[in-house]
């Protein structure tokens, strides 16, 4: 059984002029890790505690039992929590093991060693934990990515307990995130806690023993079976009950089923998060595609888990949470590009008052919808399609040539947002002249 570190009790504290954090309480013990995911204001909130930038805290902070009575950044460092991000910092003029020692709370303490036995000590840190660096060359040349590895050694080196690692995935390609797992991996393994607080939490749930939802300027959620984790998203989009009930559904195998007219066309059965890519030329792609936009007797059927969805157009076929979309798709230019995005999801007009006076602006606050892109108006129009059938979270998703017709530049970010969607239970079917890479 681990033992108990870190024991955050109804904190509650000012992170900025306008915004509260409010009954904050979590408990992670040693060589755990854990994800914090929600808006980036709300997840960081903990890191601005932890640096002492909170105000009016009260609750109770304790460290393997013991209450810490500060809550500065002098006391929670010498309590050994540390917190890790892109502004960490780092002087490139200098070696990395004088970096190490020169941003120590004592940096004096390296006088009081050999220098020789400094760098023995340096050396062993290192391959404790597999960093293939030269000690004594000058960083100028090290990435943004090795940087933030140096800097999580730092810590450990000052006796870290807990380190808080802020928004690093942005700074890591592919093979490097698989180094940054690696290396929490084995800190986790030294008794060494992780907290996450990530714009890509995704990329985490392989080395995670827990994920917590922050919303409303509180913990909304603790998620701590790893299969779940993947639910955080519909939790921060429609609140913990429609979470609960996208559970309930992943549990029963959800599957959509689409038969086309005639008695011997074989049907299209799509499960929930299954990614499908129809194959075919560009007259089968075309001749399915009319089928599909076909509203006539001889309609196309759909089922969800055997039971048949009765639609007369399109409308109705969306009301059912099945959204066929196609590149060229109209996007009223009479509407700003966020109500574009959110017209499906939202209702923006009443019969009897007209246009509802309805603010949108904190759909787009949360960073899992746009991934930190702002709402300019020169967006491409495939991305505000895509933006907007992400946000309506389809049961289905049949799409129309959105490879082939965006732009190449477009099409790695497409794969991921397709990526997204099916991870949080969407189905989707591709039907295009180009076959994506996934």
């Amino acid at each position: 059984m681990k033992n108990e570190l870190l024991y955050v009790r109804d904190i509650s504290f000012l992170c900025s002029p306008q915004n509260r954090m409010r009954n904050i309480t979590f408990l992670i013990s040693e060589g755990e890790a854990l994800i914090f995911a929600g808006n980036y204001a709300q997840r960081s909130a903990l890191s601005v505690l932890f640096r002492g930038d909170g105000r009016e805290v009260s609750g109770d902070i304790c460290i393997r039992g013991l209450g810490i009575k500060s809550f500065n950044r002098e006391s929670f460092e010498k309590n050994g929590i540390f917190i890790v991000d892109k502004n960490s910092p780092y002087m490139k003029s200098l070696s990395i093991s004088d970096n190490v020692s020169l941003l120590r709370k004592n940096s004096l303490r390296k006088f009081f060693y050999n220098d020789k036995l400094y760098e023995l000590k340096l050396e062993k840190l290192f391959d404790r934990y597999g960093i293939k660096l030269d000690l004594k060359k000058p960083s100028d040349r090290l990435s943004r990515a090795e940087i933030a590895i140096i800097n999580i050694l730092r810590c450990i080196s000052q006796g870290a307990k807990l380190i808080l690692l802020q928004d690093l995935s942005e700074l890591f390609s592919e093979d490097m995130q698989t180094e940054l797992l690696r290396i929490i991996d084995r800190i986790k393994e030294n008794g060494i806690s992780i907290i996450i607080s990530d714009n890509h939490p995704e990329r985490f749930f392989g080395i995670a023993d827990g994920l917590y939802v922050f919303k409303h300027w509180t913990i909304a959620k603790k998620i701590e079976k790893p299969e779940d984790f993947c639910l955080f998203r519909d939790i921060l989009m429609r609140g913990q009950v429609a979470g609960e009930i996208q559970h309930q559904e992943r549990r029963l195998g959800r599957a959509v089923e689409i038969r086309f007219p005639g008695s011997g066309e074989i049907p299209i059965t799509l499960r929930e998060g299954e990614i499908r890519f129809l194959e075919g030329g560009f007259d089968d792609i075309e001749t399915f595609w009319r089928e599909i936009s076909s509203f006539d007797e001889n309609r196309i059927s759909y089922s969800l888990n055997g039971k048949d969805i009765s639609y007369s157009d399109i409308y109705d076929l969306i009301s059912n949470r099945i959204v066929p979309f196609s590149y060229n798709d109209e996007i009223p230019d009479n509407l700003s590009i966020g109500d574009n995005i959110a017209l499906p999801s939202i209702k923006r007009f009443s019969n009897k008052l007209g246009i509802l006076d309805k603010d949108i602006s904190s759909i787009f606050s949360e960073e899992w919808l746009m991934d930190g892109e702002s709402l300019r108006e020169d967006i491409s129009g495939i991305r505000v399609l895509i933006y907007r059938w992400k946000l309506f979270h389809p049961v289905l998703l049949i799409a129309h040539n959105i490879f082939s017709s965006a732009d190449l530049r477009d099409h790695k970010w497409i794969q991921k947002e397709i990526l997204e969607m099916a991870e949080r239970g969407t189905a989707v079917l591709i039907a295009d002249t180009e076959r994506p890479r996934f």
